[in-house]
């Protein structure tokens, strides 16, 4: 069971406790690693959570989709979901 009031806050799954599912809690795929989250977790929840306060120049999809960053916010994660986060880099 997820600690009370953490929101957002990743949780790993031990392989010996993949057959368990937290009822008050769902998995996703976050940059290719199966995490553990609350159930009503938006995106920017994980980022402040999981990147902090490093968001400049990040990209997220979610299911191979771009989500606008002014839905960051808005948009809740659903069980099963695959985000991808990727930061921007310079180069030539």
């Amino acid at each position: 069971m997820l600690p009370k009031g953490k929101v957002g806050i990743c949780y790993r799954i031990p392989p010996f406790l993949k057959f368990y599912k937290n009822i008050k809690g769902m998995e996703i795929t976050f940059n290719n690693h199966t995490r553990q989250i609350e159930a009503k977790t938006s995106i920017q929840n994980i980022l402040d959570n999981w990147v902090g306060e490093k968001q400049k120049g990040i990209a997220v999809a979610v299911n191979k989709t771009v989500v606008p960053k002014a839905q960051w916010g808005s948009y809740v994660l659903q069980p099963n979901d695959n985000v991808l986060v990727i930061n921007a880099t310079q180069g030539g």
